[in-house]
């Protein structure tokens, strides 16, 4: 559609687009005059999840309910649909960097403590390192103190629910409200304004709703589903801006080029109600409810007439391929008779529509003219043989150029720079030269099974990001077990060591037992304070 108005330079306030089922539409489009900054106008408006207040509100909703899941939280941060007050140099990628490596992973009641705990660790680290080194882990340090303070807050502001908990409505419904003002990303004079204002006033409703608690889970799954289905941003055609309405409310609007999106028999007219298992007796008492062949015939003639009464050319479309379910679609019959009326023949098939519909137009643009973003260039250019892409990546992919390059030369013969052989200094990463470093079993496989594995983790340090999973049955999973044991192993050699003045001594269940249970006691006590 956008191609065939850039083609025939339409101008937008001459242009008006009626869609026969409001969503994925309005969505869609929505998108579209993001992407390319096309202005238009709504007449049913858009959903609210696209403001920001919305998309906080949801993701504040989906923390709870999972627990607070750091990966919940992690989620919120990133949609940047939340305002906190960081420093410059202090950015949300990092933030969450740092809460996914601390030990929290779920519990409301792990936060605070876990973040002490990786406070500590950052600054321990900071006591044995460079100068460079310990300048990052003093961000770090700033960094966590400042979500501390931030989840504190937050937490003020939220009651506290445990899974399985009741709570009553207007008291969630309070802290919400409460929480959106303060902390929602909010762009004057755009959408996130009006948001706001339908967020409070249904939330105010719900605050004067009885107090009868309910269970937590239910409770946050109404207020989800009341405000998702709000819509904002409505408006009447307006000058320069191109129009998207339903088809019910076309006959009120006159623009010279009318397009019509969702043609297809599985959108218009309503679907059957051939599901319905209902016995005729009681399909009469619900007849008000159910669509049928009645109804269906009222939205058609409805639409014809909205087709009849438009000036100017007629742009009208259907969806033949479902790419969810893999499936071809057919046109809606009212299409297929528009088109015997065009043709002025009663008579005609299938066959004949099929055949003077031409070709399908596709997403993947077919002529070189019709591409209009850099993406489409992939696209067209994807489809070509022999087309060399170095130009297109040399003017506005440069990283992506040199991850090419790169990736050719490591996968070349030679042993390059690329797959390991850089310039270090030996005396700090051989562990032959530095008996610092500590070669653990699982290195040494590591090492023997794929070099290149051990130079990605063991050198670079690249690591793939692991995220805590919540498991009311499991107490410590395996790692963290084996981490446990070889911490408590490593504190009763070096006090050990350290009573008997660095001399070597084996130790003894009769002498040492004690000492031993001791520190197992105590860091034993420590875990539980996180787990």
């Amino acid at each position: 559609m956008l191609r065939t108005i850039i083609k025939e330079r339409y101008s937008c306030d001459e242009v008006q687009v009626f869609y026969t089922t409001q969503e994925p539409y309005s969505q869609y489009f929505y998108q579209l005059s993001l992407l390319y900054q096309i202005p238009m106008t709504f007449h049913s408006g858009i959903s609210i999840k696209n403001s920001h207040p919305a998309q906080f509100l949801f993701s504040l909703l989906d923390w709870i309910n999972d627990n607070y899941s750091i990966t919940r939280l992690i989620t919120l941060l990133k949609h940047s649909s939340i305002y906190i007050d960081l420093k410059e140099t202090l950015t949300l990628q990092r933030l969450a960097s740092l809460l996914r490596e601390s030990p929290i992973g779920w519990g409301r009641e792990r936060y605070i403590p876990g973040l002490d705990l990786a406070i500590e660790q950052k600054r321990r680290k900071m006591e044995n390192t460079s100068e460079e080194k310990a300048q990052e882990f003093a961000k770090d340090i700033q960094c966590l103190l400042t979500v501390k303070e931030w989840i504190g807050e937050v937490f003020i502001g939220i009651p506290d629910i445990k899974p399985g908990d009741h709570i009553s409505l207007p008291l969630i419904a309070r802290s919400l409200s409460g929480l959106v003002k303060k902390y929602a990303l909010k762009d004057k004079g755009n959408i996130d304004e009006e948001s706001v204002m339908v967020i409070e006033h249904r939330l105010s409703i719900l605050e004067e709703a009885l107090s009868v608690e309910f269970p937590a889970n239910e409770v946050l799954l109404l207020i989800k589903n009341l405000i998702e289905q709000e819509r904002i941003n409505c408006s009447p055609p307006l000058s320069g801006h191109l129009h998207i309405a339903s088809y019910k409310k076309g006959i009120w609007v006159g623009r010279c080029h009318t397009f019509l999106v969702g043609m297809d028999y599985q959108k218009f007219p309503a679907g059957s109600d051939k599901s319905t298992m209902l016995l005729e007796t009681e399909k009469e008492a619900l007849r008000h409810l159910l669509s049928n062949n009645e109804k269906n015939r009222v939205e058609q003639l409805r639409l014809l007439q909205l087709i009849l009464s438009q000036k100017g050319k007629k742009h009208l479309s259907y969806s033949c391929y479902d790419t969810v379910t893999q499936h071809e679609q057919a046109p809606a019959n009212l299409f297929f008779q528009l088109y015997r009326l065009q043709k002025k023949d009663m008579n005609l098939d299938y066959n004949s529509f099929y055949r003077d519909l031409g070709p399908t137009r596709n997403f993947i643009p077919q002529k070189s003219m019709e591409i209009i973003d850099d993406g489409e260039y992939f696209l067209y250019f994807g489809k070509k043989k022999k087309i060399d892409l170095q130009p297109l990546f040399s003017q506005k992919y440069h990283t992506l150029k040199e991850g090419i390059r790169v990736d050719r030369i490591r996968r070349g013969e030679g042993f390059n720079a690329y797959n390991g052989n850089i310039e270090v200094k030996t005396a700090i990463t051989d562990p032959r030269k530095n008996r610092g470093i500590v070669v653990s079993a699982s290195k040494l496989e590591r090492i023997a099974f794929c070099p290149y594995l051990y130079f990605m983790v063991d050198v670079l340090k690249i690591k793939p990001t692991k995220e805590m999973v919540y498991d009311p049955t499991t107490w410590l999973n395996p790692l963290e077990r084996g981490l446990l044991l070889h911490q408590i192993y490593e504190e009763f050699y070096q006090t050990l060591l350290g009573n008997t003045k660095s001399k070597k001594i084996e130790p003894s269940y009769s002498k040492h037992w004690l000492l031993l249970k001791k520190i197992m006691t105590e860091s034993l006590a420590e875990k539980r304070q996180l787990y």
